[in-house]
């Protein structure tokens, strides 16, 4: 009986785990390139102008590469810190949105109480003409910004992943 009982609360540990989607900076990353997302602290401007120079829009500004990666506009952006990578800037183009329906309901769910009183007052004290169009969620122990649009479907718009040095 003790055997028996030991084999099903590790088969559920097990499908617990496998069941896991990850953290939410992991299913964002799962979204991108991974030449997108291996991007790390290390990284020189330089290395990335060359490997990346099919796709970069601008690149006289010290601190910024700006990419046409997904659409027909400056979708992507490579922010710098003493020429290595700081963050990444990607405005979600709609294929990949589409792979995550229902993120931001997965988001909440993984949030704390006290994220989500943060993340809504963070929103309302926002003051700009685009207040209310969108819903920011500031996630520092991630090192992210996630946005998105407030509407019926709350579809990611963007994300801002942050060097996890």
């Amino acid at each position: 009986m003790f055997k028996l009982t030991i084999t099903l609360i590790l088969s559920l540990i097990f499908i617990s785990v496998g069941n896991c989607e990850g953290s939410i900076r992991q299913q964002v990353e799962s979204l991108l390139p991974n030449e997108l997302v291996l991007l790390t602290s290390k990284s020189i401007r330089a290395d990335l102008e060359k490997k990346l120079s099919a796709k970069i829009i601008k690149k006289n500004d010290s601190n910024a590469l700006y990419l046409h990666y997904f659409d027909d506009k400056n979708d992507v952006t490579i922010g710098f810190k003493k020429n290595r990578f700081d963050y990444l800037y990607v405005e979600m183009p709609k294929h990949l949105i589409e792979k995550k329906q229902n993120f931001y309901q997965e988001v909440l769910s993984q949030l704390s109480s006290v994220q989500k009183d943060k993340i809504a007052k963070d929103n309302i004290a926002l003051k700009s003409h685009e207040s209310g169009r969108y819903i920011q969620m500031d996630i520092p122990e991630e090192k992210m910004i996630l946005e998105f649009y407030n509407n019926e479907k709350k579809e990611l718009r963007s994300v801002i992943l942050y060097s996890k040095k």
